[in-house]
């Protein structure tokens, strides 16, 4: 009688999660809309044409499958209302749909993974955000959060590796170049490559009508500290 329970309840947790699937954006887990970028340069002549970049990922992404999105879409709901019970059970549910082999999308590992941090499981998100970048080396996703675990646990090169490695697979991710510099200015000291990145950082929130006054801000301190080294 209890076996039946459990099996009623997983089943009813499969339907739920189904019913769910259009209630919840799956945005967080998803490519950057943009195909490509342009580079701003310092020297750049009005006749001539900017350079453009590619985002590789969203050329090579594989797309969720409906049920794959139902998951992912209460995934997000449940990391909003921080429903630690809800989050455990619906990541059973999803590591029983992996295969052993490598079929699945990477950006249902990143969710994965995301969801595992969430509730204080860091090596199974460890786990999934590598088996994502093993599946496809382009999701920058991936490549950024492994990155940015590796900056807490001490693994500075590693870290700048995989934040590399993600602005590689696309040169336009906001986020990365952000992370980079904090990596750069607050655990390595290295105040000109910070400067680098939190220019570009300003450069691309400006594209997007984002507020820069924090960064702003990040980049006077960069400078003072550049000068005062000099």
């Amino acid at each position: 009688m209890a076996n039946s329970k459990i099996v009623f309840k997983y089943c009813a947790l499969v339907i739920y999660l189904a019913v769910l699937s259009g209630c919840a954006t799956v945005e967080q887990w998803l490519p950057q809309t943009e195909d490509v970028a342009e580079v701003p340069t310092a020297e750049t002549s009005s006749t001539s044409p900017e350079p453009t970049v590619v985002n590789r990922f969203r050329s090579s992404a594989r797309a969720l499958s409906t049920q794959q999105k139902a998951w992912v879409g209460t995934l997000k709901s449940q990391l909003d209302s921080d429903d630690h019970a809800g989050i455990s059970a619906t990541l059973r549910i999803m590591a029983d749909s992996l295969g052993a082999g490598q079929n699945e999308p990477s950006m249902l590992l990143v969710a994965m993974g995301d969801g595992a941090q969430r509730i204080g499981e860091q090596q199974d998100a460890l786990a999934y955000w590598q088996r994502a970048v093993e599946i496809n080396s382009d999701n920058y996703f991936a490549h950024d959060r492994l990155a940015t675990h590796y900056r807490t646990t001490g693994d500075f090169d590693l870290a700048k590796t995989h934040y590399g490695q993600a602005l590689s697979a696309w040169p336009g991710f906001t986020n990365a170049y952000r992370n980079r510099g904090i990596l750069f200015d607050l655990y390595m000291g290295d105040k000109a490559a910070a400067l680098n990145d939190y220019v570009r950082y300003k450069q691309l929130l400006e594209q997007d009508g984002q507020p820069t006054k924090e960064v702003d801000r990040w980049i006077r301190e960069m400078q003072r500290a550049i000068e005062q080294n000099a």
